[in-house]
Order: structure tokens, then sequence, then C-alpha cells
């Protein structure tokens, strides 16, 4: 590596990790025609694109990277998982699996591909219980947002009975506000679901207690509402409705990002389901906040 070219890297992390993003990209860019057959200038660029949302840009230059380095195991890696992340469960089990060859003894790359198997329900008991293997060599895994996400989404699909000793696992886990914050919103319902199967189970509280002191995103909220279900239910001390409370508040600001509700459809049963609106009188002329509560009775 040239002087110039670890010059505008280093340039470029600096950029990165303050925060300056398109500063960043045209440092790894200046890198990257600095030396056009250098692996390094593509990987952290595709950093920053994936960082930005731009997911196919960063797949590219992943692909770039690893093409000009096929041994460097973070451009493997972060190929990998960003595969996994947008679907191509097959490309990020081959990537992984290559890495696996010869060293069945790494838990990132053992994760990937028990996922990617959990996703498209190849022997679903097997492949969780490799994830498993994997989480207990390397409990940060809960935290990577492709591997667990994707974790989530297959989770809800498998036969509960296979995935059980999954979330048994990831719920023996401390749960510090720190580690439950890290984690997808699904994967932090699923497991307080799970541990709430067992009311006298210890855990529950440290779980809900640690779910109460995470900042709930708006995208989240129907993961928000399955928690709240579980911590009205247990009606153990601390639940005092906090949990129910934040997802109102993100079911109002999630409504008044979308039209008004349609005429309801009629229903199976006799009678129609309707949508009740409450208006709450302003408190004070210029005080434009209302409020609103959908009301469904579950027999209708």
């Amino acid at each position: 590596m040239s002087a110039v070219l670890a010059e505008w890297l280093e340039r470029g992390r600096v950029h990165q990790r303050q925060g300056r993003a398109v500063d960043a990209m045209l440092c790894y860019r200046r890198a990257a025609r600095e030396e056009p057959r250098a692996m390094e200038p593509r990987f952290h660029l595709g950093e920053v694109l994936w960082q930005l949302g731009r997911l196919p840009d960063a797949i590219a230059l992943w692909r770039e990277a690893a093409g000009l380095a096929p041994d460097h195991p973070a451009v493997q890696m972060a190929l990998a998982e960003a595969l996994l992340g947008t679907g191509e469960m097959q490309g990020a089990r081959d990537i992984a699996a290559r890495r696996l060859a010869g060293r069945p003894n790494r838990p990132h790359a053992r994760a990937i591909v028990a996922v990617a198997d959990l996703h498209e329900q190849k022997d679903a008991r097997a492949a969780a219980a490799a994830f498993v293997e994997a989480l207990a060599a390397m409990p940060a895994l809960v935290g990577v947002t492709a591997i667990a996400g994707t974790l989530a989404r297959a989770v809800d699909r498998a036969d509960p009975a296979d995935v059980a000793p999954l979330l048994a696992a990831i719920a023996a886990l401390d749960p510090t506000p720190e580690r439950v914050a890290s984690m997808p919103a699904t994967l932090v319902a699923q497991v307080i679901e799970h541990v709430s199967a067992t009311p006298s189970e210890p855990r529950l509280a440290a779980w809900l207690e640690a779910a109460r002191a995470r900042a709930w995103a708006l995208a989240d909220h129907d993961a928000l509402r399955r928690v709240a279900v579980v911590d009205a239910l247990v009606q153990r001390p601390g639940a005092n409705g906090a949990l129910a409370r934040h997802y109102a508040a993100l079911c109002d600001r999630a409504e008044r990002a979308v039209p008004p509700l349609a005429w309801p459809r009629r229903t199976r049963a006799h009678r129609v389901r309707t949508c009740a609106v409450l208006l709450l009188r302003a408190a004070h002329p210029t005080d434009s906040r209302t409020g609103h509560r959908r009301v469904a009775h579950p027999d209708r």
C-alpha cells in the first residue's frame, strides 16, 4: 500500500468515525483512483454506502472488493451479511460456508449459514441448534442487525417447537439495557413471549425491565405491542403500563402519517366491525391535539 493511498484511507476513516459520510466517500473514492486494484477503498466505501441505506451500491462494491481479495475475511463477512440482510440467502450461505471450510469454529460464519437455512426452512431444528452453538461462542450476534433481523423473520415463520431452544438460549443471556437496545425489536418481543410462557421464570422481569428502558422507534410499534401485552398479562411489580402507553404514542404518530380510514368492509359475522374515533376537546383554543382509539370487538 502506497503512502498516498494510506493517507486518503486514514482521512476517510476519520470522517467516517465522526459521522461525515460525504467527506468519507470523497476520500475513499480518491483512494480508489490512486490505486484502482486496491481492495481497501471499496471495502470502506461500501461501509459508508450501507450506513446511508444505499444497499445495492454497497453490495456491488463489496463484490468488487471480494474479487480483488478473495481470502480477506472482513470483506467476505461484510458481503455475506449484506446478502443475508437483503434476502439473498443462497449467496450469503455460500460465502459463509466457504469461510467454514476447514475452520468450523468460526461463529460468525456459522451463524450466517444457520440463519440462512432456518429462513429457507432447511432442517429447522438443526439450523436452530447450529445458531445456538454459534451464539455460545459469540453472544454479540444478537446485536448484528443483518443476522439477528433475518433470524427474527425466520423465527416468526418457523414451527415454535423447532425454535424454542434457540429462543431459550437468547433468553439465557444477560438482558442488559445495551444488549436489548442493540437487538432487533421483533427478536426482543419473541424472546419475551417465549420467557412469559413460564410465568415463574425469574428472567422475565429482567427482560421486561430492559424493554422499558429501550428507545422504541416508530417502525417497532408491532413488536412493542407484543411486549406490552406480556407486560400487562404478567402483572408483576413495575408493570405500570409504561410500555402500553409508549405503544399508544407510537400508534398515534403512525396514524397521522396515513390517509383517513376507509368505511369498514363487511365481515364474516352478522355485525359490521366499526372504528370509533374519540375527539378530545382542546384545553386551550390554540391546542389542536386530538386523541383517538380504535375499538373492535374480537368476535365481530
